[in-house]
């Protein structure tokens, strides 16, 4: 399996130190867990409006704060990663793979769940 063999080399990165930051380290320092229920409906929907609410402007010109945004959706991130990987296949495939239908890709989602599932964040 390539996962294990993956898992034996150290990280390394490309990334700038200010990408790296809003990637990996932004967003992590809260400790909220705002729950799935307020981002994702019981029928699979998102709730974009929670998502908007979360997406920061610099003052006076109103231009995207990308850190800050990232930083305060991290949270939702989170509930959503830990939400995912709470469910089992059967699960994964009753709850998502009907909004995996526009990829054209169904069976790629499929043989990657286990990985998704159970990747930490």
């Amino acid at each position: 399996m390539l996962i294990p063999f993956l898992q034996s080399y150290p990280v390394s990165t490309c990334l700038s130190s200010a990408v790296h930051y809003i990637v990996c380290e932004a967003g992590f320092e809260i400790k909220s867990n705002p729950g799935i229920s307020c981002i994702i409906s019981d029928s699979g929907e998102v709730y974009w409006r929670v998502i908007i609410e979360h997406v920061r402007y610099e003052e006076p010109d109103q231009t995207l704060d990308y850190v800050e945004s990232v930083r305060s959706l991290g949270p939702l991130c989170e509930s959503v990663h830990l939400h995912l990987q709470s469910l089992n296949m059967k699960q994964f495939e009753d709850q998502l793979m009907l909004w995996f239908q526009w990829t054209k890709f169904i069976t790629f989602w499929l043989c990657n769940a286990c990985v998704l599932l159970k990747t930490p964040h």
